[in-house]
């Protein structure tokens, strides 16, 4: 699955250098604990969680999750122009719960399996400041839905830049740019690509129970 949606990334975006993040580039001693209490569980995808941030935060540049599945030639050209581009997405009945003091919106939100910034971005830092600040202890509930994924996290820190909770487009503070879902979307395997930039398979192999949307 994953080698067939990074040859769309290369079919549709031939004059862009792909870099892979894995255990060749990456240095556990500069992550938060909690990232090796991560791979240690075998929940790979919380560790992406983090390294996608500080990636594109020391680099800049463009980030997909590896079954993200492209669908047409150059899908980002009318995004780069700005400083940081993301979509929503609204995937459930919104709904609002408190974690470690600070109240996170679920079901409806930013989507970082697909995004774009330019390096150093201010709210990609405070980002950071904030998955810094997490417990060890993070992904084993995460991955239960015991506390929040990351777009609930993304959303949380946005607001400050102006997010609004709705599936529309969305100029913010910091010269950011939020897209609605019509041309990224969640819709799995068998999902209909007409129409679509992007298309997010979502695995989902991160989830350890049934127990979705709840903590």
């Amino acid at each position: 699955l994953v080698e067939k949606c990074l040859k769309t990334w290369e079919k549709y975006c031939p004059d862009y250098t792909i870099k892979r993040w894995d255990l060749t580039n990456i240095n556990f001693d500069e992550l938060p604990k909690w990232c090796k209490v991560a791979y240690d569980n075998k929940l790979y995808a919380f560790v992406a969680d983090y390294i996608r941030v500080k990636a594109v935060y020391e680099e800049g540049g463009i980030y997909l999750d590896s079954d993200v599945c492209l669908c047409v030639p150059n899908p980002f050209e009318d995004y780069v122009k700005n400083r940081l581009w993301i979509p929503m997405e609204n995937v459930f009945s919104p709904y609002i719960n408190t974690y470690q003091g600070i109240k996170y919106k679920h079901g409806i939100g930013v989507n970082p399996v697909f995004f774009g910034a330019e390096a150093g971005h201010p709210y990609i830092k405070e980002l950071l400041d904030r998955y810094d600040s997490l417990p060890d202890n993070y992904p084993l509930l995460a991955c239960k839905y015991k506390a929040p994924i990351a777009p609930s996290v993304w959303s949380s820190v946005m607001e400050k830049y102006g997010l609004k909770y709705k599936n529309e487009e969305q100029y913010l503070k910091q010269g950011i740019l939020v897209l609605t879902d019509e041309k990224f979307k969640h819709l799995g395997l068998a999902g209909d690509r007409k129409g679509l930039s992007a298309l997010h398979i979502a695995c989902n192999s991160w989830v350890r129970n049934n127990n979705k949307h709840k903590y």
